[in-house]
């Protein structure tokens, strides 16, 4: 090997933000099941007013759903974003959002996930330091998805991000881990655009 690094400088940069994010990051899981747009600004305060920059949740139509190491990634990826000063989007969920798909249309990414449409809402926050926003609980009903709802909820995600419905027929043979792999590689699509 002659001491090459095995790892590019990019690849280097991208684990050592990683190993950072899990050790201080955590993710929590909420159902809304009222879900209304004033519903959602109340939450989003309540979790600014509480932690400020320390969290940063996505809100997914039922039956989408991302895993603890999804969201970690994407925060790595945010992070990133950040700390080259390029963003797509004024507030930091949104621009998490859009990490996680691969995607650079705000209106696109919140269609693809049904963030608008009535129903069932899966709320994922990401919360970084010892701050944790228990206020939101009235807002929104904490739970543990089962690893089937993380599979389940990861086929959807991933579904969109292969852009056919017929992927759900295959995507139904892969375990846990190989779609986190594919959802980490959809989200990672908009860096390498850069």
């Amino acid at each position: 090997m002659g001491g090459k690094d095995l790892y590019p400088e990019d690849l280097r940069g991208f684990l050592e933000i990683l190993g950072s994010v899990e050790r201080e990051c955590r993710v929590l899981y909420y159902r809304i099941e009222d879900w209304r747009e004033d519903l959602v600004r109340s939450i989003e305060t309540e979790i600014y007013n509480l932690c400020g920059d320390k969290a940063y949740f996505q809100i997914y139509g039922d039956g989408i759903l991302v895993t603890t190491r999804v969201a970690m990634a994407s925060m790595v990826r945010l992070r990133r974003a950040m700390g080259r000063g390029y963003r797509i989007a004024r507030k930091e969920s949104i621009e998490l959002l859009l990490r996680t798909l691969g995607v650079r249309s705000i209106s696109q990414a919140v269609d693809l996930v049904r963030a608008r449409e009535p129903g069932l809402k899966n709320l994922v926050l990401i919360t970084c330091g010892d701050c944790v926003p228990n206020v939101i609980g009235g807002l929104a009903k904490r739970y543990e998805p089962s690893r089937g709802e993380l599979i389940d909820g990861l086929r959807g995600l991933v579904s969109i991000c292969i852009g056919d419905k017929r992927a759900l027929e295959i995507l139904g043979t892969l375990d846990l881990e190989a779609l986190e792999k594919i959802a980490i590689e959809c989200g990672a699509k908009i860096e390498l655009e850069l």
